[in-house]
């Protein structure tokens, strides 16, 4: 009965991939709003401070001399100091871009346009006891949970809308109330909206001020429902759902939806592979679709987690820094395949991530343009291992880049310095994927079925099945998305973890 119910979801899984979206609305290609990003970073340059933090600015352009990766071109600036410190930090990235790009790889380009710089600076109210004063990058986030939203006319008239959940955490305020992956939101405080309120719509459920009440359209078995939310800090353990499916074939597999690569939650991540191994599963689905990055020690985690004892001591990634920095004697970190030591620090769970390992000679990897830095991260050092990264999905954004983050308390706030400083090489040596990684399958979200992490209903999960499955790369035909509602793609909201940080302090047991 069961094997014959999951062969019955599967079918219909990859007819709903291969043909029609599922669910609220159907499918229709990805468009980008007006103004609307696509990647992650933040939006620098507005110059929030008074001009005279001239301290905090000496500081920010000392370390660009000695770190950044391209510190011979920040040596031919002259700095503004009268700038207000984000506006400081943009004139300094514009003013190195304008000797010949030399600095092209700091930041996400489309169509030939930067559309922001990865290097930022960020700055924290130092109080602890204020919620709202919590670090992103520590263990806690501040938010109401969402990761990705789409929006599309509710019908033929084109008048109301709806709005289509692409991903929240399921440790939110809005995953505890109930709120999942492929849920359609129809009114907003029991009102509908119409195009011209989208974004108050948007601001209003992602970032409410007070208590918010979505009504929800049936889905699947769940029936029409409202919830209620408020934003809250909570701790957002990324990985979101670990499970096991098995093929019409019968083959096991492994699935793990991760959404950031934060160190703090690392012995949950080892728990997810154990539980994998356990299931004695022969392949494994990563799902990244909206993982933005994070801790390379996270990420050489999952590398060794995936290749397992037969890849021991080999690199997963090198660190290729600044050439003044290598002329003083100093050389890039080196990240190995479960060992601890990586040249500037030491990071045991590295050794234990073997205990937990699958040993596969392949993987599947659930992209998109917000699967940046930490999660390329895996795709490139996996690669250079000669394990079979198999892509499925739309091109990724691109960060072969990294940083090394410095903090300094000024005025009694932190500030968090994270100007770009070294290139990700595998061990092929190859570096060059600012243009992003392209699928194997390619397939955008927004034309195919939303369904739950880890629901074999979903569209780009179906598909990495059927080639589990059947051995042979699926064939998508865009053809048959011809109908039905356009889904319209919402700016990502930006997540607490992003990028490919370089840790070298860790929290002692």
């Amino acid at each position: 009965m069961k094997n014959t119910l999951m062969k019955d979801l599967f079918r219909a899984a990859l007819l709903a991939a291969l043909s029609f979206g599922a669910g609220c609305a159907t499918s229709g290609p990805d468009s980008e709003t007006p103004g609307g990003g696509t990647g992650p970073g933040p939006d620098s340059g507005t110059g929030t401070t008074v001009a005279d933090d001239r301290e905090l600015k000496e500081w920010m352009f000392d370390y660009m001399l000695d770190r950044y990766l391209w510190n011979d071109a920040a040596a031919r600036v002259t700095p503004d100091y009268t700038l207000g410190y984000e506006a400081f930090l943009t004139k300094i990235l514009e003013d190195i871009a304008a000797q010949e790009d030399v600095n092209h790889d700091d930041g996400h380009w489309v169509d030939g346009v930067r559309q922001y710089f990865y290097s930022n600076i960020v700055r924290y109210e130092t109080d602890a006891s204020d919620a709202r004063a919590t670090r992103g990058v520590r263990e806690t986030s501040d938010d109401a949970g969402f990761a990705y939203l789409y929006y599309m006319y509710r019908d033929q008239t084109r008048t109301d809308c709806l709005l289509l959940v692409g991903g929240v955490s399921p440790f939110s305020p809005a995953g505890k109330a109930g709120l999942r992956r492929g849920d359609c939101i129809e009114k907003v405080d029991g009102e509908s909206f119409d195009a011209s309120q989208i974004d108050a719509v948007y601001n209003r459920v992602v970032n409410p001020e007070g208590e918010v009440t979505l009504s929800l359209l049936a889905n699947g078995d769940q029936p029409a429902r409202e919830i209620t939310y408020r934003r809250e800090s909570y701790e957002d353990n990324p990985v979101w759902k670990v499970s096991t499916l098995t093929t019409p074939g019968g083959r096991q597999v492994g699935y793990l939806c991760y959404n950031s690569f934060n160190y703090y939650y690392d012995d949950e991540l080892l728990e997810a592979f154990s539980t994998l191994r356990e299931a004695d599963v022969e392949d494994l689905v990563l799902d990244l679709r909206y993982n933005g990055g994070g801790h390379v020690v996270s990420s050489l985690l999952i590398g060794t987690a995936v290749a397992g004892e037969a890849h021991r001591d080999e690199v997963y990634m090198r660190s290729v820094i600044n050439a003044s920095r290598e002329a003083s004697g100093e050389s890039g970190d080196v990240y190995r395949i479960g060992t601890a030591d990586f040249g500037s620090g030491r990071y045991d769970k590295t050794v234990s991530a073997l205990d937990v390992s699958l040993g596969l000679p392949r993987v599947y990897v659930l992209c998109k343009e917000q699967t940046a830095s930490a999660s390329e991260l895996v795709i490139n050092g996996l690669r250079g291992l000669g394990i079979d990264v198999r892509l499925v999905g739309s091109v990724t954004n691109g960060k072969n880049v990294g940083m090394e983050i410095d903090s300094r308390i000024f005025d009694g706030y932190e500030y968090d310095f994270s100007p770009i400083t070294f290139y990700s090489e595998n061990a092929q040596g190859f570096h060059d994927y600012g243009d992003g990684f392209t699928p194997d399958v390619e397939a955008s979200e927004g034309s195919l079925a939303i369904a739950d992490w880890g629901d074999p209903d979903d569209g780009l999960l179906a598909l990495a099945l059927a080639w589990i499955d059947t051995g042979q790369k699926p064939s998508v035909d865009t053809r048959a998305v011809r109908s039905g509602a356009e889904r319209m793609a919402l700016p990502a909201p930006e997540r607490p973890l992003q990028g490919m940080i370089a840790q070298r302090d860790f929290p002692q047991p």
